[in-house]
């Protein structure tokens, strides 16, 4: 598929090479696809990702000759996949960079990951708080690999020793399987995300972001419960001689902070969402709210700002602003 902002989602398939393939060309982008909860079957490959800013989530991939492969990509988030009985590998990556990959299962392939030339993140890129065996933990966490012939412990689900491979290593892996574990712990005030765009008005931009996060601090927030993202980093804030903004503002980051997002609220949990910036609204053109203005590429359109949301619970209370 050749194409950006597609969901790609509940389908059965089977018989075929690949499976689901998401790639770009010199002139053509592929990305911000969701892709999930597909059962993909005696493929020669499940999924194929030649393609950057894309989700790959909760797909089951069985009885394939690859279950993942990733070539010359960037930035894919891959997270609660099934990957099993592949004839070659479980997971493969040539060529590939700062891709998230984490709480997949790999299980019963020839060989669970194959990896070269290649520089991804195989945990989550935070700490996570997370029960497992009835006991309640903080920590990062990668992946399940059946051949994993580590020890743990002080039994809290994740191996003393890295999972290691060719470009690796997974530095928390999994003692058992991904659904064992379960994420995210009570936060009564909520979670919010803060989005400082870059463009003409910067300074007010900022100043306004910057308000936001201090009256969310006087609400009863802490920086655990907010993520900010702005171009204009460090900054301190709240005079505390420390760094309150968590990433630069980007499309791609605004994806990760989502996932953080989904990772965290429960059902009931407020969530705040708030974005400044440029936008953009006329009678032939889509409504756009522009990261970098100018910058067609670092854009949300309603449609995909409607994904990420749809991470979340039904019953999450979302307050856009």
């Amino acid at each position: 598929m050749f194409s950006s902002n597609n969901e790609i989602i509940g389908n059965s398939i089977s018989g075929t090479n690949p499976g689901i393939g998401l790639a770009k060309g010199e002139t053509i982008n592929c990305s911000n696809n969701n892709v999930a909860r597909n059962l993909l079957s005696k493929n020669f490959t499940g999924i194929h990702v030649y393609a950057d800013n894309n989700i790959i989530s909760q797909n089951t991939i069985l009885n394939s000759g690859f279950g993942i492969t990733l070539g010359t990509s960037l930035n894919n988030n891959i997270t609660e996949n099934k990957v099993s009985n592949s004839r070659y590998e479980g997971i493969e990556s040539i060529g590939s960079t700062n891709n998230k990959i984490y709480l997949n299962n790999f299980i019963n392939n020839a060989h669970n990951v194959y990896s070269i030339t290649s520089n991804n993140i195989w945990n989550f890129p935070e700490s996570l708080t997370y029960s497992y065996g009835g006991r309640t933990f903080t920590s990062y966490l990668g992946n399940y690999w059946d051949d994993y012939t580590g020890s743990d412990v002080d039994a809290d689900g994740i191996g003393d020793v890295p999972y290691t491979f060719d470009d690796g290593p997974d530095s928390y892996p999994l003692m058992e399987p991904f659904e064992n574990y379960e994420i995210g712990g009570e936060a009564p005030q909520g979670y919010a995300i803060i989005v400082a765009a870059e463009g003409l008005w910067k300074r007010t931009f900022d100043h306004c972001a910057n308000n936001a996060y201090r009256v969310l601090r006087n609400l009863g927030f802490d920086d655990d419960h907010i993520y900010y993202l702005n171009s204009n980093c460090p900054q301190d804030i709240d005079g505390d001689e420390g760094d309150e903004v968590d990433a630069p503002a980007t499309v791609q980051n605004f994806y990760d902070a989502m996932i953080w997002a989904k990772q965290r609220v429960t059902e009931n949990t407020p969530f705040i969402l708030y974005l400044v910036g440029h936008g953009s609204r006329g009678k032939d053109a889509p409504e756009l709210f522009f990261f970098e203005f100018g910058n067609d590429d670092d854009v949300l359109t309603p449609f995909s700002l409607n994904t990420p949301l749809s991470w979340l619970p039904e019953e999450t209370k979302v307050s856009q602003r």
